[in-house]
């Protein structure tokens, strides 16, 4: 609610009447210039974390010039990445999905303006879905979006007949190699969990489709279990033979390094397939997976991500002749000295204080631990001076109604809960409240 509706859409519907607004301030609180400084901001900051790329589906093309602010933010980082065009909140001015043919508005427009080379760190991602690109549409959204030359990038939380149903519509093709699906949860045939490999639990039509067809799968393995998204399908992905990459996916949310991603996937895991070890957590004696293994987690955050975003022939891996994005691991710090295992200190040690140095396409960009050419101190003040003009405008004249309290703060006017808790919103309403002791 705080993320989608006050801050992006700045509107609350009602529940309880449909199709209406509780408080609606008749725009979005944030303009296309706060758009630039925050992609800009989070690129930087995953650069000093260790993450060379990253893909971007920010949902906030309201407008043309917030599309192409949220661009330039992208291109100016440095950074190689993503932009998956997405909706924003359309008040009659979005030129989002665009038309196939049509390169003066939507995809057409971006492919043509910031997009017509390959050749480039910052590329084309495209939302649509494999269902109609808009109502009316004769061809689908991904058709639209291979038009114009873009990877496939869609968000699926519990769509596991979207897949079933991009597979039966023959437009969609069979060669889902440029398909990425992001989350993939709860994908399975049976109400069960998915823990096992038995055909009970592992069983999943759309996992099968999605395989045979050559689709990649990103899972949000933090967030998904932060924001109650399903459990992080890291074993339905294993059992169907993808190696899934792994994606932070609301970085507002949690955090984006990758050693908390990479330990995450490693110990849900591992925390699954061991758990039936034990015959009173395993009474039906399902058979217990095998172990993923560092080695293997490292390559979901390296091999498979470049190859999910379409770039394996570039990036991912250390091999002459390809654009050197490399992150220098410092082994010598007191938190993984002495070192036995490379591969086992990564993923089970190291944190960014490990990160050294940064290349992104051979340029030194994070060197000994500091942004090069860039004023960390400006960016910090940019960045929070965006987010007072913000809460400026939620605090506004609103167009309907008025912010309803509980929002994420407790006082009036609207501001950050600083000190107090931040996770009562969203908690389980049917459950009482634990009373606990040391």
């Amino acid at each position: 609610t705080v993320v989608q509706s006050i801050w992006t859409a700045g509107r609350l519907p009602d529940p309880v009447a449909p199709g209406t607004f509780l408080w609606d301030l008749g725009r979005s609180p944030y303009d296309p210039q706060d758009c630039y400084i925050s992609e800009l901001v989070a690129c930087l900051s995953q650069i000093t974390q260790g993450v060379t790329m990253g893909t971007d589906t920010s949902q906030a093309s309201h407008t043309p010039e917030y599309s192409d602010a949220m661009i330039q933010g992208l291109m100016d980082s440095g950074r190689r990445m993503v932009y998956d065009y997405t909706n924003g909140t359309d008040r009659g001015l979005s030129e989002f999905p665009g038309a196939s043919g049509d390169a003066t508005r939507g995809i057409g427009r971006l492919a043509k303006t910031y997009f017509n080379s390959k050749d480039q760190l910052v590329t084309l991602g495209f939302a649509g879905g494999p269902g109609p690109a808009f109502a009316g549409a004769p061809y689908t959204g991904w058709q639209l979006g291979r038009e114009f030359g873009a990877l496939i990038n869609n968000h699926n939380v519990g769509g596991f007949q979207t897949i079933i149903n991009a597979a039966a519509d023959p437009r969609n093709g069979t060669d889902w190699s440029d398909v990425t699906q992001v989350h993939c949860v709860r994908w399975q045939d049976n109400a069960s969990a998915q823990i096992s490999i038995d055909a009970l639990t592992s069983q999943s039509r759309a996992w099968e489709i999605f395989a045979a067809n050559g689709g990649h799968s990103s899972i949000a393995v933090i967030i998904e279990m932060q924001m109650r998204h399903g459990m992080p399908p890291i074993q339905m992905a294993l059992d169907h033979g993808i190696l899934p990459s792994l994606s932070p996916d609301v970085e507002t949310n949690m955090t984006t390094d990758p050693f908390s991603m990479m330990r995450g996937a490693f110990c849900v895991q591992r925390a699954l397939a061991n758990d039936l070890v034990f015959p009173i957590s395993n009474p039906n004696n399902l058979p217990a997976p095998q172990l993923i293994t560092c080695r293997q987690v490292i390559e979901m955050m390296t091999i498979a991500g470049a190859a999910a975003n379409r770039v394996l022939d570039k990036v991912g891996t250390l091999t002459p002749g390809k654009e050197a994005d490399i992150v220098v691991l410092d082994a010598s710090n007191i938190n993984v000295a002495p070192i036995n295992n490379v591969a086992g200190a990564i993923v089970t040690m190291m944190d960014t204080r490990n990160v050294r140095d940064v290349l992104i396409a051979g340029k030194i960009v994070y060197r000994s631990g500091k942004l090069v050419g860039w004023d960390t101190r400006r960016l910090v003040r940019d960045i929070t001076r965006a987010r007072d003009r913000v809460l400026r405008r939620i605090n506004g004249p609103a167009l309907v109604g008025t912010l309803p309290p509980g929002q994420n703060s407790f006082t009036n006017p609207y501001r950050p809960n600083f000190l107090g808790s931040c996770c009562y919103k969203g908690q389980n309403t049917t459950a009482p409240e634990y009373r606990l002791r040391p």
